[in-house]
């Protein structure tokens, strides 16, 4: 969960920027206000999503289907499968390609 943290974080600067730079947020709102408030909304799902798995994960993995921690990783997959999209599209609007996920 740590990795997974780290990466959303990481991804959470490039869009938002910090004190030294913007970010992209702003450039995806002048391409498209409701995409950037998409993405904006979607990051701050999946940051929340974040803090509904418990430690340690590995524990989530193996737990039963029905488990109500599964449910909750559930979830997380589902916003960042929607935060990748909307990063897709804010690609598109921008003229570039986004490609998220493995390749393979």
């Amino acid at each position: 969960m740590r990795d997974l943290r780290s990466n959303i974080e990481g991804l959470g600067l490039v869009l938002e920027g910090d004190d030294g730079a913007p970010g992209l947020l702003p450039l995806f709102h002048r391409l498209d206000p409701a995409l950037a408030g998409e993405l904006r909304d979607r990051l701050d799902g999946v940051r929340q999503r974040m803090l509904d798995i418990p430690e340690p994960f590995d524990t989530v993995i193996l737990s039963a289907l029905d488990d109500p921690r599964r449910h909750r990783y559930q979830a997380l997959a589902g916003e960042l499968i929607g935060l990748s999209g909307a990063l897709r599209r804010g690609g598109e609007r921008a003229g570039v390609t986004v490609t998220i996920g493995g390749g393979g």
